[in-house]
């Protein structure tokens, strides 16, 4: 055991085991947060990486754990009449894809 305990092996003392390393699992990690402005300027390039998402076959499910849908998700919330639901987003983009439509 080292000499720091349960803190040095990621546990804070009080939390059940296991704590940290799920909630670490289930949160996306960035290195910084964006502000509003520098999510409306990289609004395409978003919507183009879940473009590619969708023409990869990626499922919903997965979709919703990238980079990408965070993002669009934080625009959504901030700015619900301007920007869509990454959700609506990905089952147009899947439609339009299905429909023979160049995306």
């Amino acid at each position: 055991m080292s000499p720091f305990g349960s803190i040095a092996a990621g546990v804070i003392p009080g939390e059940w085991p296991g704590a940290e390393a799920s909630l670490m699992a289930a949160t996306p990690t960035f290195t910084s947060t964006l502000s509003i402005g520098e999510l409306i300027a990289n609004y395409s390039l978003y919507c183009k990486a879940l473009r590619i998402l969708v023409r990869e076959g990626t499922t919903v499910e997965k979709a919703r754990r990238t980079v990408c849908w965070t993002r669009l998700q934080a625009l959504h919330q901030c700015l619900p009449r301007e920007y869509r639901d990454p959700e609506q987003l990905f089952f147009l983009l899947r439609r339009e894809l299905k429909g023979g439509s160049q995306c």
